[in-house]
Order: C-alpha cells, then sequence, then structure tokens
C-alpha cells in the first residue's frame, strides 16, 4: 500500500492482485493468496478509519471566540485535508477491492470444481 499523503490507493498494488489471481491455477492457491490479500486489505482499512475516527475531535468547531481562533489557527486546514484523504482512499479502496473480488470470482469459476470464500471487508 502507499504511504499516507502520496496518493488515495496504489491501483498498481491492486492490478497486480489481479493479475496474480487471473494466473492462479489450483483452486487451493487461488483460496491461500485471497485469504491473504484480505487479511491486509482489512488491516488497511481498519488504520484509515482509526485515523478519520481520531480526527473527528478535531473538527468539531468551538463555541467561544479565543478558542475558535485557536482551533483554526491550529487545526483546521491541515486536518480537514487529512479527513478527506482518507475518506476518499476509503472510497477508492472499496472500489479496487471489488474489482479484485471479481477477478477472484472469475478465477474461481474458470477453475475445475473451485469454491472459494472472499472474506468481507467491514468499514
Amino acid at each position: 500500500m502507499q504511504p499516507q499523503g502520496t496518493a488515495l490507493v496504489n491501483t498498481a498494488y491492486f492490478d497486480s492482485l489481479i493479475a496474480q489471481v487471473n494466473a492462479i491455477d489450483v483452486c487451493a492457491d487461488l483460496q491461500s493468496v485471497v485469504n491473504e490479500v484480505f487479511a491486509s486489505l482489512q488491516a488497511e482499512v481498519n488504520a484509515i478509519e482509526a485515523q478519520i475516527e481520531a480526527l473527528l475531535p478535531i473538527i468539531t468547531i468551538p463555541t467561544d471566540l479565543p478558542s475558535v481562533i485557536r482551533w483554526i489557527t491550529n487545526f483546521i486546514d491541515p486536518q480537514l485535508a487529512a479527513y478527506a484523504n482518507y475518506a476518499r482512499q476509503v472510497a477508492e479502496l472499496i472500489t479496487k477491492i471489488s474489482e479484485l473480488t471479481t477477478a477472484i470470482e472469475n478465477a474461481a469459476s474458470r477453475i475445475t470444481s473451485c469454491s472459494i470464500t472472499v472474506p468481507t471487508i467491514t468499514t
């Protein structure tokens, strides 16, 4: 995955996963890759959501003037930018995970007698 702040989602990573899935011909190998990849993706989504949760108190606007001035000066611009970045990152991850899931399902259907369980990524 991408280091925070460099891009929303490393789409080349997902493209390589899809290529890897498309090259698998053994059902057990496909399930092994699916389990490993989705565990990593769940950890990534959890980390992003933890950052979003941590930022929520900072984007709550205070009511007294000195606090408002301090809040604007110290927090709003970088925190709102980070929050928006994380929200976009989760949205793009969901799209790429959907594409990966489709590739996995297609690979399982072309492999004889293959049934794959794709874990659910929760948000």
